[in-house]
């Protein structure tokens, strides 16, 4: 929640209590996959070491790549995982199927999210970046030492970030962000908080063809419509514009 509401003082405080107590954090490197065709411990499921809350009900059971995917992992995605990049083994994979990959954080009959420990340390490095960015000097330090802690147990092998140029650093955090916790509900709103900027989605028809759609930088669309039930019990409430 203070993530959200940009309270980064409050961040850091819930964030290092949180840490203190978490399970640390999983190398990677040296994780396997227990079952490519229906895995038991991917990101989200009981076995996976980093997770500290799980719950939540699938919406389809079995395996995306086996079923039909409702959603597929796009080459532009895909592509910002290097070869150093263990995660590209262990939360999605290159398929032989309709779609060029396959996503494994999803386990068959397992929950629907999860609260690990790696959204603690990605956390507390975006409100020490913004710390820093407000004048903090030390914060800039903090916020790669937290990046840090994170990709040396991601990557086999990665340059070590630098907290000198804002803007770069704040690029690889972001970015780092967005592979780390993929198909996991947050980019939405990590995309809200970034300023709402223009994304494309590519839909595939069953005939094979594809359509572009555009959602334009602080879109109205970024606001989800209210549901007629809050409107009907609440005459106050106004509907977002569509």
């Amino acid at each position: 929640v203070y993530l959200h509401l940009e309270d980064w003082d409050k961040v850091v405080e819930h964030a290092t209590k949180a840490i203190s107590a978490a399970p640390p954090l999983v190398n990677l490197n040296s994780y396997m996959i227990d079952n490519v065709l229906t895995p038991t411990n991917g990101v989200i499921s009981t076995k996976f070491p980093e997770v500290i809350f799980i719950g939540g009900m699938k919406a389809m059971s079995g395996d995306y790549g086996l079923m039909g995917t409702p959603y597929g992992v796009s080459t532009d995605f895909a592509s910002t995982f290097s070869v150093m990049d263990s995660r590209m083994n262990v939360y999605l994979q290159p398929s032989g199927y309709d779609y060029p990959y396959r996503i494994f954080k999803v386990c068959a009959d397992e929950h629907e999210f999860v609260w690990r420990t790696a959204e603690l340390y990605l956390n507390r490095a975006e409100a020490y970046l913004n710390l820093y960015k407000k004048g903090d000097t030390a914060a800039g330090q903090k916020c790669v030492d937290d990046l840090e802690a994170l990709m040396a147990k991601r990557y086999i092998r990665h340059t070590a970030p630098a907290y000198s140029d804002i803007d770069a650093l704040q690029s690889l955090l972001r970015s780092e962000r967005r592979k780390e916790l993929c198909y996991e509900g947050f980019r939405f709103f990590d995309l809200k908080r970034y300023g709402m900027p223009s994304i494309e989605h590519v839909v595939v028809g069953e005939n094979g063809g594809s359509t572009t759609y555009t959602l334009e930088e602080r879109d109205p669309a970024y606001c989800v419509p209210l549901p007629d039930i809050a409107l009907d019990h609440n005459e106050n409430l106004v509907q977002n514009p569509l």
